[in-house]
Parts: C-alpha cells; sequence; structure tokens
C-alpha cells in the first residue's frame, strides 16, 4: 500500500507522518507510524492476517511539535477483484486538492 502525502505548507514542516489504526479493536491503537516528507510517497505492507479493517491520517508537525491531523479514512483489505484502474489521463491521487483537516 503507497500513500502520498500532500501539503500546501511543506516550509513550515518540521516532520510527518501516516498513521496507521485497527478500527476493530477498542479505542483504534496505532498500529504503524510512518514517517515521510510533504508531497512524498510512503509505502506500508498490509498485514495478510488480522482484522483488515485499518484507518489512515497523515500528521504534520512544526518546529515546536504542534501538529495538524487529516481525519482518519477507511482502509480495508479485500479479496475481491478490484479491477484495474483506467490510467488514460491525468493522474489525481484521492483526496488531491481537499482539505481533511481534522485537528488543527
Amino acid at each position: 500500500m503507497t500513500f502520498r502525502t500532500s501539503s500546501n505548507y511543506p516550509l513550515f514542516t518540521a516532520r510527518s507522518e501516516v498513521r496507521i489504526t485497527d478500527r476493530t479493536r477498542p479505542g483504534n491503537p496505532v498500529v504503524a507510524v510512518l514517517p515521510t516528507s510533504p508531497n512524498a510517497t510512503v509505502t506500508w505492507p498490509m498485514p495478510a492476517d488480522g482484522s483488515g479493517a485499518y484507518a489512515y491520517s497523515l500528521r504534520v508537525y512544526d518546529a515546536r511539535g504542534r501538529y495538524d491531523e487529516t481525519e482518519a479514512l477507511p482502509l480495508d483489505r479485500t479479496d475481491r477483484d478490484l479491477g484495474a484502474a483506467a490510467m488514460t489521463g491525468p493522474v489525481t491521487a484521492a483526496g488531491e486538492g481537499e482539505s481533511r483537516i481534522a485537528r488543527r
């Protein structure tokens, strides 16, 4: 699974991370923290076992440790064939150009 980060204020970002949580466990505990850079990609190998019901969010920190975080979006493992995406035009990442800030 590859995540693409997007930020309109990378110069103010000291560090960033994609956070993966388990939606089936009480409190939705964090199961992975993937360090990344603004406007970059990071890869996470989804476990083949376990619940398969996760969520992900992007958290960015400034130099003083304050952070913004996007809303958590669902990420589910499936054994269904979802087919290939049509790649005939410009590729736009999910959520590209949208604000999903949940915490400032």
